[in-house]
């Protein structure tokens, strides 16, 4: 526990000191791109009464740039789908539908569009936006479903931090990541507390001293000074008035070894020898079980063994088989606070950091990440000071009146009401007019070259940026065509490549991610319904089972078009399509009317009507659907029951196979020794030595 808290301790400082520099560029960032970046000394008007004004101006020109792409990476949305590594077709086709339904359905309850979106905010803002990806079965989770849940969240870019050193796209070359979160003391208590005891002994002795004894009715904890429960333990407090405490979650990787060796299965010269190999292999493959399989597991069916030492060293006891030593990363999660190890355990699955970040542009010269913002700070920050300067001057110059003599009128309150009126006449003393004594105001004088300012600064923003204020969606010219308009959007997405890569790439390690809790989840809710939409937008139940999984996947990342205007491009292109088949008869043609009706802002329910009457179907009886339903569950159940069965009865007989080789082996060998024996005195009994005297030469 000690090595681990020193570890984190020591790479926390680096991060933090190394990272400095990159949290002052998001503090800069976000208050750019909020508006609000601090006033000038210099920047005030002096009122009537004395007191200085602020005048600085604000005029946010960042936050529509950030929102515009923003809301382009959501109508354009990266999806991951999974894709079973199966040679026969409809295999392949029902496990990968199987997997990406209930990857859909998993998005769906844990907000994953929404929680991502807030992510590419931060990376356009800030450079780096970071996602974390949990299940509620590991320690220190709470969950809103008996089952379970994978929920999601956005991570605060000012509590994330890296590995200062990591240099790749998305942060995957990291040696370790962390973030903070700050927990209310009853709330950290109900949830780190109960595995190390560690309240409860501070609480004991705290009790000692005169605290109330006695648990608590809320959350069974001991009801004593939690304050001194918690200093005792050598926890970081953040502030003891609010009774708040600061929890790190670190997660970092250890290189492992592991080794693999061909089954020597393959070198059995019978079947016999053949089972008693693999009877071998399957009690190998129990030592060092995990509760969770994934690829590093040993499967005593592969050709290639994977093990793990304990494994190996047992392995090479039994067998005469070379075996290859390499190197895994094994990923690792602390849950720390202050001087105190909550919680340390193997991530749940090891397809990296369940921290996925999603990265901008890096700048070599400042060792930051950076996003679209940095670019736009100087144009933006120069034509606000521009303006607040020519406001300034404008505030501070006289706005007319005259320059008159003392006693150039007898009354000149009665002069300053009368002066502005068109109607009105104003008397003066006699001579005032003809000797010069009364003039007007000198007119201002505006200084030149803030307006050309002005207009630098502006049209420096686009420049900048590499967006094109029609993106925005302003046009400099009503003939502007359509096809114009997408080449610009086009050249956006060329621009700001690096952006939409990091969405990709962050997508795909997701889906990976995901792919491992999906499998844990449905294991752990067995049977369990739930809704998911088919192709056509008709909603369907299916049933969750680990059993319904293909042992690999791959992951294609895939632009679903979301905006009106795409989906009635793709339908347009559809209908031309299916009136050419129609045209020669082709019965396809119906298909593809069908298929373009899903791209049309229609009802789901009116186009199941529109579909069935096009293709010449029926929709079927709700009552008989939930019958069959009924029925189909009935018969999983069965098949369920009839499968441990079956793998109860073929332990069985391979256990008696074993047996019965073993015996048959133990007889062979006796009757060989028998054998053996037997000729052995035969060839003593049959030898006599010849006399010397009867040795003829």
């Amino acid at each position: 526990m000690n090595e681990i808290i020193e570890q984190f301790e020591k790479r926390k400082n680096i991060s933090l000191s190394s990272l400095a520099r990159q949290y002052e560029n998001t503090k800069l960032c976000q208050a750019f791109y909020s508006g609000e970046w601090g006033y000038k000394e210099n920047s005030y008007i002096i009122g009537h009464d004395g007191k200085k004004r602020k005048l600085e101006t604000h005029i946010n020109y960042i936050k529509p740039y950030v929102n515009s792409i923003r809301g382009f990476l959501i109508q354009n949305r990266n999806t991951a789908k999974y894709l079973a590594r199966i040679e026969k077709q409809d295999e392949m086709r029902q496990y990968s539908q199987y997997v990406n339904a209930i990857a859909q359905y998993v998005r769906d309850n844990a907000n994953a569009d929404s929680i991502e979106s807030q992510a590419d905010t931060d990376m356009l803002i800030c450079g780096y936006g970071a996602v974390e990806t949990s299940i509620t079965y590991s320690a220190g989770q709470s969950t809103k479903d008996p089952g379970g849940e994978i929920i999601m969240g956005r991570l605060d870019p000012l509590r994330v931090g890296w590995d200062p050193k990591a240099r790749s796209q998305n942060l995957l070359d990291a040696r370790w990541v962390f973030y903070s979160a700050d927990y209310d003391l009853n709330e950290a208590v109900s949830l780190f507390g109960e595995e190390e005891d560690s309240f409860e002994t501070a609480g004991t002795s705290a009790a000692a001293e005169g605290s109330p004894a006695g648990r608590s009715r809320d959350t069974g904890y001991p009801s004593v000074d939690i304050t001194a429960a918690v200093n005792s333990a050598g926890m970081e407090f953040i502030s003891e008035t609010e009774k708040t405490v600061r929890v790190w979650f670190y997660q970092w990787y250890d290189n492992v070894p592991f080794w693999r060796a061909e089954n020597p299965i393959k070198f059995a010269k019978d079947q016999i020898e053949a089972e008693i190999i693999l009877s071998e292999l399957i009690r190998i493959s129990k030592i060092d079980e995990q509760a969770y399989q994934d690829m590093f597991s040993m499967s005593p069916d592969d050709e290639i063994l994977t093990m793990t030492k304990t494994q190996y060293a047992e392995f090479v006891k039994k067998f005469n088989v070379d075996a290859r030593k390499f190197v895994r990363k094994v990923y690792k999660t602390a849950v720390i606070s202050g001087k105190k190890l909550l919680r340390s355990y193997a991530n749940i699955s090891q397809q990296g950091f369940t921290i996925k970040f999603k990265t901008g542009d890096f700048d070599e010269y400042n060792k930051i990440w950076v996003g679209i913002v940095n670019s736009m700070i100087d144009p933006v920050k120069y034509h606000n000071k521009a303006l607040t300067e020519l406001m300034y001057i404008v505030a501070a110059n006289a706005k007319g009146g005259i320059i008159a003599e003392e006693g150039f009128a007898s009354d000149v309150r009665d002069f300053e009401r009368n002066y502005a009126k068109a109607d009105s006449v104003c008397v003066v003393s006699p001579g005032y007019i003809s000797g010069g004594k009364i003039r007007d105001k000198r007119t201002p004088h505006t200084p030149t070259g803030y307006e050309a300012i002005l207009d630098i600064t502006a049209s420096s923003i686009p420049a900048v940026t590499g967006i094109d204020r029609s993106f925005l969606g302003s046009s400099e010219s009503s003939r502007e065509t359509g096809i114009l308009q997408k080449r610009r959007v086009r050249q956006v997405v060329t621009t700001l490549a690096s952006f939409f890569d990091s969405v990709s790439l962050y997508a795909k390690e997701h889906a990976r991610l995901l792919l491992d809790y999906i499998k844990i989840y449905s294991i752990a809710n067995k049977n369990a319904l739930i809704r998911v939409l088919g192709k056509d937008g008709s909603a369907r139940f299916i049933s969750l089972s680990g059993d319904r999984f293909a042992e690999e996947y791959d992951v294609s990342i895939t632009e679903a078009p979301q905006t009106p205007e795409e989906k009635q491009e793709i339908s347009a292109t559809l209908v031309a399509i299916a009136d050419r088949l129609a045209s020669v008869g082709d019965p396809a043609a119906k298909k593809l009317y069908a298929i373009a009706l899903n791209n049309m802002s229609i009802d789901a329910e009116d186009k199941q009507v529109i579909i069935s009457a096009m293709l010449g179907q029926q929709a079927p009886d709700p009552a008989y659907v939930a019958k069959l339903e009924e029925t189909v569950r009935a018969l999983m159940a069965r098949k369920e029951q009839v499968e441990v069965g079956k793998k109860a009865a073929e332990t069985v007989l391979l256990q008696a196979k074993t047996d019965l080789a073993r015996a048959q082996a133990a007889t062979e060998i006796e009757a060989a020794s028998a054998k053996s024996a037997e000729a052995e005195i035969m060839k003593k009994a049959t030898t006599v030595p010849l006399e010397p005297s009867r040795i003829i030469i």
